[in-house]
């Protein structure tokens, strides 16, 4: 992507990042970057395009054995795949986050521990925050949220699922967020997220509240929110890599 490669530029780095905009499915330009020099010591393949990722990785197997490669996949069967050829780390931020939260249910202080180890060089020790256990509405019943509601039922939470429209009071209503213990805004939409967030808070003023966030952009609007969880995927794939 041209436009992050200029991004790249502009970011205070300790080392200028040399950047080659190119297909990377295409082994001819994974060669051009590097990969067969001794220098190489390892390829993180993290589009957003897990056919991409999948190819990257394959590649690496093939071209460079030796070296390990971390590589992001979205659904658990691109997962499967690249661990049949033996991928060494396989980051699904939405499985992760799945598992993540069952920690925080089951044990709230070895989850609070483990995102501060796990977390950016200088990221503080942040109070405990456990989700509540009882009846939990979740908006949104895609990827993500299908590993949110294994990770409830895993600990036998009632659960109500939304799968449209659950940005009005009327729906949020029907599905029982005046009584819920939480709220998960898990759509692919960071204003609808928000504006459920909002709504749910307003006719539950002491619901939690777990909202995934899509796109940096709008870190500003998050944090002016002050959800109780928000779910990033970027920074949990940046974090496992680091880890």
């Amino acid at each position: 992507d041209p436009a992050r490669v200029e991004e790249a530029d502009l970011v205070d780095f300790a080392q200028d990042p040399p950047a080659l905009t190119a297909d990377a499915k295409i082994p001819e330009n994974l060669v051009a970057a590097g990969l067969k020099r001794d220098q190489c010591r390892g390829v993180l393949a993290l589009t957003n395009d897990d056919q991409a990722n999948l190819a990257v990785a394959m590649a690496v197997r093939l071209l460079h054995p030796a070296i390990p490669v971390l590589a992001r996949a979205m659904s658990r069967e691109t997962a499967a795949n690249m661990a049949s050829f033996g991928t060494d780390h396989i980051i699904n931020p939405f499985a992760k986050f799945g598992d993540y939260l069952a920690l925080a249910i089951a044990s709230p202080g070895s989850y609070r521990l483990l995102s501060w180890l796990t977390g950016l060089p200088g990221t503080t020790l942040e109070p405990e925050t456990a989700p509540p256990r009882g009846h939990w509405v979740v908006c949104g019943y895609g990827r993500f949220g299908r590993e949110v509601v294994q990770a409830f039922r895993a600990h036998d939470m009632d659960v109500t699922i939304v799968e449209q429209g659950g940005t009005e009071a009327p729906t949020l209503r029907e599905a029982g967020v005046e009584r819920s213990v939480g709220i998960v805004a898990g759509t692919d939409d960071d204003i609808t997220n928000l504006s459920i967030a909002v709504t749910a808070r307003e006719l539950n003023p002491q619901i939690f509240t777990i909202l995934r966030q899509n796109l940096q952009a709008n870190r500003e609007l998050f944090s002016a929110y002050r959800a109780d969880i928000v779910m990033v995927s970027p920074e949990i794939i940046a974090d496992e890599c680091l880890a």
